[in-house]
């Protein structure tokens, strides 16, 4: 299982040292407040393109469209998502309780995944994921975004030399 920070990128090796990037089409799984910011990171990333959006309400493909400056085709059948060849990637950004599910059947269908954060609510549903993923083997990059951020890498620096004492308890607003 692979894990990664904001965009993942599959290079195929030709030759030693050399790497052909392909442009990957990515499924959304999910539109609220973060697909809309996946959409757009993704598209400006370079690497990827978002094509398609699943949400369980109906939406307008050409509003999302000009929204976010590529042609979107809406779905509100997952299933035909999954099973579209054009989709390489699927980004998950629907609420957390559906995610075990939705992981597991990207990875059936062989699309490597993108997780917002929380992967999961519970340890078994995390299982799932990990096993079908695992057997899918099919990539898996979690949004983390602000992990290398330096405020975070500060405090983590200070708690690793000990600097605070023994944590045994922390909570963020």
């Amino acid at each position: 299982m692979t894990f990664c920070v904001n965009h993942c990128a599959i290079g195929f090796p030709i030759q030693p040292r050399v790497f052909i990037l392909k442009k990957y089409n990515v499924g959304i799984i999910g539109y609220g407040w973060a697909a809309t910011a996946h959409i757009d990171a993704i598209n400006a990333s370079g690497m990827a393109r978002v094509t398609h959006v699943y949400s369980s309400r109906l939406l307008d493909d050409d509003e999302l469209s000009v929204r976010h400056g590529s042609r979107i085709k809406t779905t509100t059948n997952l299933k035909s998502m999954l099973k579209n060849p054009n989709v390489d990637v699927v980004d998950v950004t629907s609420y957390p309780y559906q995610h075990a599910d939705q992981v597991v059947a990207a990875a059936k269908a062989g699309k490597h995944v993108i997780i917002e954060k929380p992967l999961t609510l519970t340890q078994p549903s995390l299982r799932r994921m990990v096993a079908a993923v695992k057997k899918a083997r099919v990539k898996v990059c979690v949004c983390f975004e602000c992990r290398f951020a330096s405020q975070f890498l500060t405090i983590k620096s200070v708690v690793d030399q000990g600097l605070v004492g023994k944590i045994h308890y922390g909570e963020v607003d």
